[in-house]
């Protein structure tokens, strides 16, 4: 009896990838206008448009009068689009980015006639395990895919995979590729002729594998597509030739929805799986693929934490208050983000990074100018008193809590007061400067006189600050202030009560002062070459390490006040200028760095930020954390949990033998924080700019951070991890110079916290928040008009009254995390979507709104309606994202 190959018609069509957007556009419009004329005369069915809606958004805006056939085609089925907008590669988007690509592409898709039900991720690197969860809360329950498992999950490429919330979705994996057999397929030689795919295995044979992996005996999934690939005009007449040709095959023609459901349908009592899906046997993951290019990461990263955690928020908080929620501004900033999903791990060609880079730096400009104009008019609309200037400070967080910040504030006077509630509080002056503000002059006598004022850096610390709300407090010009400090000066140290870390004699060392635990050479560089590309690490044949600390390294600058203390460190790096002179051993090239650790009096986070500048070609750089805790696992953040990954793989001592594809090596993927624990001690890192980590050292104690890579080639052939062809294109090795970085400054932001017990990772992604989150104030200021590009323009203040504080909701006695908190896009109504970052059930706790409201809801990801919520949250259980919709009066 034949095997029956259920076979889709489809392409996997990458919006830019070595080919910029604008090639592709191109093509994509005459590629619409074959898949027309192919519907309308019969030719073929069904075409899946690689599960995802942002290539008809682009089509439309050059072929509107395409769009009413284009809608009919999907109503009938005959085009299937979504749920995605685009692909992406989701070991570092954040929870938010995921969900807001679903409900971008799932909108859209029903714009254009309507989603396909089953998700489709045939390309990126692995997949992440909070999938089932996410889909699920979008009514997604079936899921095809390509990349990330192997023999070590013992599983059929069919299979239920489960959440830790009890989510569940039904899976395919296109174990043979997406394309393994299209170009055969679409040239007639399937069955005669069919060859090798890409990894030099047999078509047929991949095809017999197929059928042996399926948990339905004699039958699987076969895709008829490839790449960008044009619509197939004989695609009837080509199924009918390999049915007859063919003598172990039946092909029958399908969509994914219709297989999904037979599946479904079979009664077949499918395996059950739980985790990521992240190995390299079958195809390349990349593991290593993070640290390319990470000034488009950290853009991106940087943006994504702004949009969630500071300005949805914001701009809910002041919808309810006297500013319309702007839905098209946010919208079009996730969209950039989104757009740049699917290969932002800069697996790319130069010109493609370059707009990639420039799209996320065009919505960080958008989330920061709506952040700068809100903050600014409700800092111009709230009450004057004399002789003051207004300073407003948000808390876009929905917890109550202790906010020690840093605000530059501008003042006539070098003395000034700071007056909160009607009362003087304490502040320190951490640097001050006199300023001319007066227009600028070529000859000295032209300036303006009396133009000066006064720049300060000062720290703060607010108590209680209510969840969601902002606090205006009164700078008051000329008054020598009585609870004003002056920061000292240390040279070598910054301490609190918790914490001390110090250089001495070239050490960095950090001492827990609640456990007297004390870490030499806590803090170091690790330098070695890199041969690879920007597809992934490899070390050379001939490679040199070269271990920094701080010897020759000298305090620049130091502060400490009763909020918070500082030091900055300089030095310089030596290290190999290329691969030849580290296999000379000759250290011929300096990187200049600069390193600033920070401590706030009421936090155990030890604050870790920098940059350096590259000027070597072909290594890696790495910042390394001592720990002193031997881990055979490290636990790592996901989007809405955390998940174990072995510190060193069984399978490095076979790989080779077995013919991987690409070496296991645990250089895994940062989303958001990383902890090792022993019975005693959690050492976490939390990060807010680069996204990759290895365990490290004789006994695994110490978390290597990749600060970048340089490296000049888009995919190389036969490294040492990663034999065989080319990643990217094989026929091609194509060069990238600027993904060596040369003259780059890369930029790094993280935060080290030693818990001194077992804590469970809700306080750990709590923290995480706080770290993230960055100071959100505005002063009402007259002296500089051009601290930010906005400033210059006049802003009328709103023409209703505002108070002075105000506080828009806040959650209380709740272990929950907080994701985002926005404005419905379809009612008057707002959203907070909260959830549980452990494996245990926990309690919500109460929501306290400070508005009068019609009716709350628990909804679902597309805001469909579960049940009725009241104030009193309940119990969240493990692993759970609840959504909460707040009805306006």
């Amino acid at each position: 009896m034949k095997k029956k190959a259920y076979t889709y018609h489809h392409t996997h069509w990458d919006t830019e990838w070595y080919f910029t957007e604008q090639h592709s556009q191109v093509q994509f419009i005459y590629h619409m206008q074959e898949l027309f004329e192919a519907l309308d005369n019969g030719w073929i069915d069904t075409y899946h448009m690689d599960g995802k809606s942002n290539s008809m958004e682009d089509y439309f805006k050059t072929n509107p009068e395409a769009k009413e056939k284009f809608i009919k085609y999907v109503k009938e089925g005959k085009i299937l689009i979504g749920p995605f907008y685009e692909q992406l590669s989701a070991f570092i988007a954040p929870g938010e980015s995921i969900i807001k690509n679903l409900q971008l592409g799932m909108d859209l898709a029903d714009e254009y006639g309507g989603s396909c039900k089953t998700a489709y991720l045939p390309d990126p690197f692995g997949q992440v395990q909070d999938y089932p969860k996410i889909m699920n809360g979008f009514g997604i329950y079936d899921f095809v895919f390509r990349r990330g498992m192997g023999d070590v999950h013992k599983l059929k490429n069919n299979f239920w995979w489960d959440s830790n919330d009890g989510s569940r979705i039904l899976i395919n994996v296109l174990q043979g590729g997406y394309s393994f057999a299209g170009l055969a397929f679409y040239q007639g030689r399937l069955i005669e002729n069919a060859g090798l795919n890409l990894d030099k295995k047999g078509i047929i044979s991949l095809m017999h594998d197929c059928e042996a992996e399926s948990a339905i005996e004699g039958q699987f999934l076969f895709p008829a597509g490839k790449d960008n690939c044009p619509v197939m005009f004989e695609f009837k007449n080509l199924i009918k030739q390999y049915n007859e040709q063919s003598e172990d095959f039946e092909f029958i023609e399908t969509t994914l929805d219709n297989y999904m459901k037979m599946l479904r349908e079979s009664n077949v009592d499918f395996q059950k799986y739980q985790g990521e899906l992240y190995t390299t046997q079958y195809h390349r993951v990349h593991k290593s693929i993070f640290s390319a290019r990470p000034d488009i990461k950290i853009t991106q990263d940087k943006t994504e934490r702004m949009l969630i955690y500071e300005v949805q928020p914001l701009m809910t908080m002041l919808d309810k208050l006297a500013i319309p929620y702007e839905h098209g501004m946010v919208l079009e900033a996730w969209k950039l983000l989104s757009r740049s999903q699917t290969h932002s791990e800069a697996t790319n060609s130069d010109d493609v990074n370059e707009q990639i880079l420039a799209r996320a730096k065009k919505a960080f400009l958008l989330a920061e100018s709506l952040k700068t104009y809100l903050t600014r008019k409700i800092a111009v609309s709230v009450p004057k008193v004399a002789g003051c200037k207004p300073i407003v400070i948000f808390n876009t967080l929905p917890f109550k809590r202790d906010l020690n910040i840093k605000l530059n504030v501008y003042s006539k006077n070098k003395n000034f007061k700071l007056i909160r509630n009607g009362q003087e509080i304490e502040y320190s002056i951490i640097t001050q400067e006199k300023v001319y503000g007066g227009w600028r002059r070529k000859h000295r006598e032209l300036l303006d006189s009396g133009r000066d004022y006064y720049l300060s850096t000062i720290a703060l610390n607010m108590s209680d600050f209510e969840g969601i709300s902002y606090e205006t407090i009164y700078l008051e010009n000329d008054i020598f202030p009585t609870l004003r400090a002056i920061a000292n000066s240390n040279n070598t140290y910054i301490e609190n009560d918790s914490v001390r870390v110090e250089l001495f004699e070239g050490s960095l060392s950090i001492r827990n002062k609640q456990t007297d635990l004390f870490i030499e050479d806590a803090i170091y560089f690790e330098n070695s070459g890199d041969q690879g590309d920007t597809f992934d690490y490899d070390y050379p044949t001939k490679d040199l390490t070269v271990i920094t600390k701080f010897k020759d390294a000298k305090v620049v600058s130091s502060y400490e006040t009763k909020e918070m203390s500082s030091m900055t460190i300089q030095g310089e790096i030596k290290v190999p200028k290329d691969l030849d002179s580290r296999a000379d051993g000759v250290l011929n090239e300096t990187l200049p760095y600069e390193l600033t650790l920070s401590l706030k009096c009421n936090s155990e986070i030890i604050e870790v930020k920098g940059k350096v500048l590259n000027t070597a070609y072909n290594h890696r750089l790495r910042l390394v954390i001592k720990t002193k805790i031997e881990a055979q696992t490290s636990s790592a953040g996901t989007q809405f949990g955390y998940v174990s990954r072995t510190t060193q793989p069984e399978e490095l001592k076979y790989w080779k033998e077995k013919k991987w594809l690409e070496e296991p090596l645990p250089i895994e993927p940062l989303l958001n924080h990383v902890s090792l624990a022993d019975e005693n001690n959690i050492t976490t890192i939390f990060t807010s700019s680069t996204k990759e980590y290895e365990i490290i050292g004789e006994n695994f104690t110490d978390i290597a951070l990749t600060l970048y890579r340089a490296v000049g080639h888009f995919g190389l052939p036969d490294l040492n991890r990663r034999p065989g062809r080319a990643s990217g294109i094989p026929e091609c090795i194509m060069e990238c110079p600027l993904s060596q970085m040369i003259g780059k400054e890369i930029h790094f932001s993280y935060g080290i916290k030693l818990y001194n017990n077992k804590v469970d990772g809700n306080i750990i992604h709590r923290d995480y928040v706080e770290f993230a989150t960055k100071e959100v104030y505005f002063e009402d200021q007259e002296y500089n008009r051009v601290f930010t590009p906005m400033k210059y323009f006049e802003v009328n203040s709103l023409t209703s009254e505002i108070p002075t504080k105000f506080n828009l909701l806040e959650l209380r006695n709740s272990k929950a995390q907080f994701s985002t908190l926005e404005k419905s896009n379809s009612d008057d109504a707002y959203i907070l979507r909260i959830f549980n970052n452990e494996n245990f059930a926990i309690d919500a706790g109460e929501l306290i709104l400070n508005f009068n409201y019609s009716k709350l809801e628990w909804v679902d990801l597309r805001e469909n309606p579960l049940k009725e919520a009241s104030t009193t949250l309940g119990e969240i259980k493990s692993g759970e994202i609840k959504t909460i919709k707040i009805y306006i009066v």
